[in-house]
């Protein structure tokens, strides 16, 4: 069977609002071991490791399938699924509001990407090179990494990443840490 079918035949299982991005379970006409008191009407999956809201379904063959809730908010509310990734706008990977949600290019959607856990500047494309006993810079766009210098100071190593990604279409998100994914254990 086709992601594309599988999908499908999981939407048919869920609710969802698309102002609230919430996905819930729809009763079920056979309630097997109390199933719809447990279930129904509440909301569907659990976070993964990443931040994402990932559904865990059993199919009537059996199958064990993973889907995550943005891709099926995605088919619900347009019958389909993009060539291209979905991206969350706001880089809240939980929050599935369909205005939240945007298909865009891999390259766009990594200018829109929240910074690493193990970056240790704080700033994504400057890093300490002990080497050289400066702050680094570096950012890839393009498919290229480009190399922007090294500096005494950190705001200003900033300042220069901060204005070559303005001119390379960037989002001003890029980088943040207020909707980063906490660190899991």
């Amino acid at each position: 069977m086709e992601k594309l079918d599988l999908m499908r035949q999981i939407a048919e299982r869920v609710n969802y609002n698309p102002e609230t991005g919430v996905l819930t379970w729809k009763p079920r006409d056979v309630d097997l071991n109390g199933w719809n008191n447990k279930f129904s009407g509440k909301e569907c999956g659990s976070l993964n490791g990443h931040g994402y809201r990932v559904l865990h379904v059993k199919l009537t063959n059996g199958r064990r399938v993973d889907t995550y809730a943005h891709r099926l908010a995605w088919l619900i509310s347009y019958g389909t699924l993009p060539l291209e990734e979905i991206d969350h706008i706001n880089q809240n990977r939980a929050d599935n509001k369909l205005t939240n949600l945007r298909a865009i290019s891999r390259s766009l959607n990594q200018r829109n990407k929240t910074i690493s856990r193990n970056n240790k500047s704080g700033v994504i494309g400057v890093f300490w090179s002990s080497q050289h006993g400066k702050w680094q810079t570096q950012v890839r766009a393009n498919g290229r990494h480009n190399y922007l210098g090294r500096f005494d100071d950190l705001a200003e190593a900033e300042k220069v990443v901060k204005q070559f990604r303005a001119l390379h279409g960037f989002t001003e998100n890029h980088g943040s840490v207020i909707n980063a994914v906490p660190r899991t254990a």
